[in-house]
């Protein structure tokens, strides 16, 4: 069985039965702590510190993971002001003197993995004895009998009395996943909720024991009187456990009967047994045939009934789960056309890098400092997002045109200066201590790579420890095409000098012109004008800087849908992806990219939010599928089948689709063997991409892909 044993922040929001359950024993110790210092020990991704520290005075949350903490800090952290978190072990900060520092200790789901359990119930006694409160949950094991990896104490009902009782003022509260009926009529703006117990209030048979430490009977029951969360599905939890554990005995039992009587290991009855696994396996297979196979007819007959003009037939319900499919459009242009104009600029960072960015990193009350920022498009674009934004450059004449932009838009939260070139490194180090996130949009390319170099270790070294280097919309050397600045294949690759020898053949006239008026001056003034109209980066120059454990640097990447209608998935990308996994594994996924949008930590972090990786796809196993010649898979007919094998499990898939002639296509994911089947309708224009995100209900690895129509499949990305 698959474990959660840590929510993000997006998680603990989801509808979700696993979130609700978390939420919930939050929500119970909120109403138990109005007023009083808290101390949330385990507190994970900060989402039940930020529930508490509504009614509490203040909340600090411990946990022994360096990077959740340090993500807890720059979303949770920076938004309460009454809320703090610190990494430590929960051991070694029980050690301290928490009396003086703290009313009260919550400790959900964390007991459980403690080496030592003992020595913190002792610890957390002695604190007791000295006026602390305490309410703590730990998980019933016993009651669905899996072993959980993490876990190194398995409770029950039994082991969780046992464990408190040395807390003589201990109330166990039992927390159930029950199941309800919910009438909502239309207009309806709350819910009453019946809570009918009867007999059937067992707590041996609840999921979770809540015992709090310090505080009267009827104190939990005024805070907290038998209330339910409504978003839960419905777990019978005796019965389904007692019946699951009944069929595996009787499974165990015809087993041992048929060895009894028909042989032993070696004889044929034994052969037949061992094969009763592969014959569910074909079995399985046969099924998504057969789904395959009905979800086509209910297509032709849908196009049948167009064609006759009769309405289609609808498809059986729950046949699959169905996704939205999303166009990858680029932004409109601007009356003038110009993709490039200041509002456009704007624009693009306001509604496309912005928001891949605030994934990461949000910027409310935060200060920025954007280096290079011209005449400030992008700067007014985050001053709408950030607390200060501090605007660094070398002309002068951008920065007055920067500084009318943010007079028209009335925002006063923006410093724009002018430095010369030889001075601008010394006006930006001079911000020492003030900076959360470091900018760098569209200008790492118009360097050399010795003042690349230098400006990447001086953002690395003057911003805040739990801040953020952002680089945006730069070139990628290592892609074959100079998209940016001579237009021409492999320019990026080439010495400078070299590049100064073959400028000429580009086909960009104002290139040439620019590079030909800069050779008047000479040799080394053309050579300047090469690097300062545009040269690639790649990851070699962060890897100068940040070490040869640059991975663990990088904190977000930029294979993500967010970005993709500005972003599109070039087949450079996948190839160079495909290279880059054979001979540089450890680097993040965005290093493949035709522009460079990473995100780093100025410190290495053990743990990160999963990255979308490209599957190095392959046509083995599949069937109907082809190789086009700008590398893209094509399936060549309705009914084809793409296999796709994945090196690790997944619970999302991103597949990217691109149809031939504009008609609308269904999607078929089907993670093999599970028997779910996940469906996406793509209904962008003929050649336009379309990219669905599948969720998955458990981590898979392997799957198949078929759709109702000959389509191209431009990406296919997972969770890793």
């Amino acid at each position: 069985m698959d474990v959660v044993e840590r929510l993000t922040l997006e998680a603990a929001q989801a509808d979700t039965m696993i979130a609700c359950e978390h939420r919930h024993r939050y929500e119970f110790a909120a109403a138990l702590v109005s007023g009083r210092r808290v101390l949330d020990l385990c507190c994970g991704s900060g989402y039940g510190a930020a529930i508490l520290s509504a009614p509490a005075e203040e909340v600090t949350g411990v946990d022994n993971d360096v990077a959740t903490v340090e993500m807890a800090r720059i979303t949770v952290g920076q938004r309460l002001p009454n809320v703090s978190f610190e990494a430590a072990e929960a051991i070694d900060f029980l050690h301290t003197d928490i009396a003086k520092r703290f009313d009260v200790v919550v400790c959900f789901e964390g007991l459980e993995h403690l080496d030592d359990l003992d020595g913190a119930l002792a610890l957390l006694q002695g604190h007791v004895e000295r006026g602390v409160r305490l309410v703590a949950s730990v998980p019933n094991d016993k009651l669905t009998g899996v072993r959980n990896p993490f876990h190194r104490t398995d409770f029950g009902y039994d082991e969780a009395k046992q464990a408190f009782a040395r807390f003589p003022s201990a109330r166990l509260v039992p927390q159930f996943l029950a199941e309800g009926s919910l009438i909502v009529p239309a207009g309806a703006t709350e819910a009453e909720v019946e809570v009918s117990l009867e007999d059937r209030d067992e707590p041996e048979y609840a999921n979770h024991f809540i015992f709090c430490v310090g505080f009267a009977p009827e104190e939990i029951a005024r805070v907290h009187h038998g209330k339910i969360q409504l978003n839960t599905s419905p777990i019978f939890n005796r019965w389904s456990e007692e019946l699951k554990q009944a069929a595996w005995a009787l499974r165990r039992e015809n087993a041992r009967l048929a060895r009894a009587a028909l042989g032993k290991a070696s004889s044929a009855a034994a052969s037949a047994l061992n094969s009763v696994a592969e014959r569910e396996a074909r079995n399985a297979a046969l099924e998504e045939r057969c789904r395959l196979a009905e979800a086509r007819v209910v297509e032709l007959e849908a196009t049948l009934a167009a064609g006759n003009g009769r309405a289609p037939q609808s498809p059986p319900p729950a046949a699959w789960t169905s996704f939205d499919a999303v166009e990858a459009r680029p932004l409109e242009l601007g009356e003038d056309g110009n993709p490039n104009s200041w509002e456009q600029r704007r624009r693009r960072a306001a509604e496309v890098l912005l928001p891949w960015v605030e994934q990461t990193v949000p910027l409310a009350a935060k200060t920025v400092l954007e280096y290079g920022c011209g005449s400030a498009p992008v700067s007014c674009a985050v001053a709408e997002r950030a607390g200060r934004v501090i605007g660094l450059d070398v002309d002068a004449s951008a920065i007055e045109e920067g500084r009318r932009h943010l007079e028209e838009r009335s925002l006063d939260n923006v410093e724009l200066e002018a430095h010369p070139l030889e001075e601008i490194l010394e006006a930006t180090a001079a911000r020492q201590g003030e900076v959360d996130v470091f900018l760098l949009y569209a200008v790492l390319e118009h360097m050399t790579v010795s003042e690349r170099l230098t400006l990447l270790r001086l953002a690395r070294d003057m911003v805040k420890p739990d801040g953020a280097i952002v680089v945006c919309e730069t070139p990628n050397r290592l892609i074959y095409f100079d998209h940016h600045t001579a237009q021409m294949p492999f320019f990026h690759l080439l010495p400078d000098e070299l590049a100064l020898e073959v400028y000429r053949r580009s086909l960009r006239p104002e290139f040439v012109e620019a590079i030909d008026a800069a050779l008047v001056g000479g040799r080394g003034a053309g050579l300047d004008a090469v690097a300062r109209w545009g040269r690639g980066v790649s990851f070699h120059e962060f890897e100068a800087v940040f070490g040869d454990d640059l991975d663990r640097h990088v904190i977000g990447s930029s294979y993500d849908p967010l970005l993709f209608g500005e972003r599109p998935v070039h087949p450079e990308d996948v190839l160079l992806s495909r290279y880059l996994a054979r001979m540089r594994p450890d680097l993040a996924p965005a290093w493949s990219r035709y522009w460079l949008d990473v995100i780093l930590s100025p410190r290495p972090v053990d743990r990160r939010p999963p990255f979308v990786r490209p599957w190095l796809a392959d046509t083995i196993e599949s069937s109907g599928v082809g190789w086009t010649q700008s590398e893209s898979l094509l399936l060549t007919r309705p009914g084809a089948r793409l296999a796709i094998n994945l090196p690790q499990p997944t619970t999302r898939v991103i597949v990217g689709s691109a149809t031939l002639d504009g008609r609308w296509l269904s999607l078929f994911l089907r993670p093999v063997g599970s028997g779910q089947t996940l469906r996406s309708e793509h209904r962008a224009s003929a050649g336009a991409h379309a990219f669905t995100s599948f969720s998955l209900d458990a981590p898979a690895q392997r799957f198949t892909l078929e759709a109702t129509d000959a389509c191209y499949v431009v990406f296919v990305g997972y969770d890793a």
